[in-house]
C-alpha cells in the first residue's frame, strides 16, 4: 500500500504551553507528514521551538498574516503532499492518528475526507471528555458540526474541487469545508478511534459566541437548513456554549451524571 503525503499546518496567533507537544506528536507520526508553522504571534518562544524542531517543519514563516484561515491556507500552498489537515498549537495528535487515517483512506478510495474522535483537555491537560458531537458520516453535517478539526484529513484534490478555505470566515471555516466537501462528494469515511487532543479552553476561539461567531453561524444555517431547523440547530449551538464554558463546573458533572446514569 503506497502511504499518502500529509501536510499539515500549524498556524500560530500566540504562543502555548502545549505546543511542544503539538509538534512533538507530529515529529512521531507515521507516515511523517510534511509540516509548516505559520506563526504570526512575534513572541520568541515559539520560534525557539522552531529551532528544535527544525528537521520536522517543511515550511516556517514568522510575520503577520490575514488570520488563522489565511495562515492555514498559505501552510498548505508550500508544501505538495495529497492530503490536508491542522493542528492548533494547543492540539495533539494520538501516535497512531496518521496511520490509521492512511489505512481508512486506502479502504475508502472515494471518500473526500476521513476522520474520528476527539478527547478533550482542560488549561491544566487533564482529560475531562471527549467531542460529544463526533458521530458517523450523514447528512446531519449540514446542521451539527459533528467532525472534530485536529482528528479530520482531507484529499488535496477534493478540497481545491470545492474552491478550498472560505478565507472570510474565522470561526466556521472547518464545518463551512465540510459542508462543500459533503454536498459535492457525498462520501466521508469514520475511524471509530480517537485521533487527537483538543483544548478546550475558555479563552479559545470555540469557547466564545460572540457576534462574528454567531454571524458566522447563521450564514451557514441559512445556506443549508429550513427556518425550523436552522433555529433549532442555533439552540443546539447556544445550549453546548452555556453548558461548556457558563454554567460551573460542579453544574456541569451533576448533569452529565444524571443525564448519563438514567
Amino acid at each position: 500500500m503506497s502511504l499518502p503525503k500529509f501536510c499539515i499546518t500549524v498556524p500560530i496567533g500566540a504562543y502555548h504551553p502545549f505546543l511542544r507537544d503539538c509538534l512533538t506528536s507530529l515529529a512521531i507520526q507515521t507516515p511523517r507528514p510534511q509540516v509548516a508553522l505559520v506563526d504570526a504571534s512575534g513572541d520568541p518562544r515559539v520560534a525557539a521551538l522552531a529551532d528544535e524542531f527544525d528537521d520536522l517543519l517543511t515550511y516556517r514563516h514568522h510575520g503577520p498574516d490575514q488570520g488563522q484561515t489565511d495562515a492555514i491556507a498559505k501552510g498548505w500552498a508550500q508544501l505538495d503532499g495529497d492530503v490536508l489537515g491542522w493542528l492548533n498549537g494547543d492540539d495533539v495528535l494520538f501516535p497512531n492518528a496518521l496511520r490509521d487515517a492512511s489505512l481508512a483512506l486506502h479502504q475508502h478510495p472515494d471518500a473526500a475526507l476521513v476522520y474520528g474522535h476527539s478527547q478533550i483537555v482542560n488549561d491544566h491537560n487533564s482529560v475531562t471528555g471527549f467531542h460529544w458531537n463526533v458521530e458517523p458520516p450523514s447528512d446531519r453535517i449540514l446542521s451539527h458540526c459533528n467532525i472534530s478539526q485536529p482528528s479530520c484529513f482531507f484529499r488535496r484534490a477534493a478540497y481545491d474541487a470545492v474552491g478550498g478555505l472560505d478565507r472570510d470566515l474565522h470561526y466556521t471555516m472547518d464545518w463551512d469545508l465540510w459542508v462543500r466537501l459533503f454536498k459535492a462528494n457525498g462520501e466521508f469515511a469514520f475511524i471509530d478511534t480517537v485521533m487527537s487532543k483538543v483544548l478546550w479552553s475558555s479563552d479559545a476561539k470555540t469557547g466564545g459566541f460572540g457576534a462574528q461567531r454567531r454571524k458566522e453561524l447563521s450564514r451557514l444555517l441559512k445556506q443549508n437548513l429550513s427556518r425550523r431547523e436552522q433555529v433549532n440547530s442555533y439552540i443546539g449551538f447556544a445550549s453546548h456554549h452555556l453548558f461548556e464554558y457558563v454554567l460551573p463546573a460542579g453544574l456541569r458533572q451533576k448533569i452529565w451524571r444524571r443525564n448519563t446514569d438514567g
